[in-house]
């Protein structure tokens, strides 16, 4: 989980904002109940898009339409890149990390047919607008853990940790974690 949420986070940042909604797929750990109509959305994922603003959709079930020009936009990416990459060898992920950023410069500056533009200049002119201001501070990633209240825990505010509930019933605490710097 925390590597899904680093992704969203480095997305956000990468885009200098925050789009007014995310279409996520039905993974499990994004969504704990894949109803049709109102998905149960992971409470640590709600908790980061309530963070940065934005809103997460889960993409319907078996509903490919929902997502597919961004599976198409994925493909063209993957192959492009991993095609002028099949050819050498990196020696730490810092160094494939920097080689693949390079490219994905490279093919979002490229000129696309029938557009007439490059990918980074419509992104410029249509997207860029629309975004939303990231937040001064980046998401603290955090587990939920259901435990049972001691009588030992502080149950003042400002403490390290604080409960509501009285000691021996169960409650559920939340836990943070610093995100780990990416490259």
């Amino acid at each position: 989980m925390s590597d899904w949420i680093g992704v969203h986070a480095n997305l956000f940042r990468f885009l200098c904002g925050v789009p007014k909604f995310v279409v996520c797929d039905n993974l499990k750990a994004a969504v704990t109940n894949p109803d049709r109509y109102d998905p149960g959305i992971n409470r640590t994922y709600a908790e980061m898009a309530g963070h940065y603003g934005t809103a997460i959709l889960a993409a319907r079930p078996r509903r490919p339409k929902d997502k597919a020009k961004v599976e198409v936009a994925v493909q063209i990416a993957q192959r492009w890149i991993l095609a002028r990459l099949r050819n050498q060898r990196f020696f730490s992920l810092a160094e494939l990390n920097a080689a693949i950023r390079v490219l994905v410069d490279e093919l979002n500056a490229r000129q696309m047919r029938g557009f007439g533009s490059s990918r980074a200049e419509l992104f410029a002119e249509v997207d860029r607008p629309k975004l939303g201001e990231l937040p001064d501070q980046p998401y603290v990633f955090a587990r939920w853990k259901r435990c049972r209240a001691s009588s030992l825990i502080s149950s003042e505010p400002g403490s390290a940790f604080s409960a509501t509930s009285r000691a021996g019933s169960f409650c559920r605490a939340r836990y943070t974690m610093p995100m780990p710097p990416r490259a």
